[in-house]
């Protein structure tokens, strides 16, 4: 089943390496977020594609993420799904300043309940 598959004691070696200066085990216990997602922020007033107006804790959201979906982004906190946008995520704030200060690189996760 394994004939002719060739592992050489270079390729064990380094894969014994790997696993010592990275256990998956270390990597899930860093940090309860599991995605990373680009996130910018809007100002827009008015409806949102769910049909309810803007607010703070609102967020569009990828179209594969379902309305009313509740996440917690890194540094942001919990907002919900309630409107689309491209695939990342778009968070309501009342100033293009803040919207300015929120747009980078966060990492997320799904709330529960």
């Amino acid at each position: 089943m394994l004939r002719g598959l060739k592992i050489s004691g270079r390729s064990i070696l380094l894969s014994l390496i790997l696993a010592i200066l990275f256990p998956v085990s270390s990597i899930a216990q860093t940090s309860p977020y599991t995605y990373s997602s680009w996130v910018t922020g809007y100002v827009d007033r008015g409806l949102m594609a769910d049909g309810n107006y803007v607010y703070e804790g609102a967020a569009a959201c990828p179209y594969w993420i379902p309305f009313g979906t509740k996440i917690d982004i890194e540094n942001i906190g919990v907002l919900t799904c309630e409107d689309r946008g491209p695939n990342w995520f778009d968070v309501w704030r009342p100033t293009v300043q803040e919207c300015y200060q929120l747009t980078g690189q966060y990492r997320w996760r799904y709330v529960n309940g």
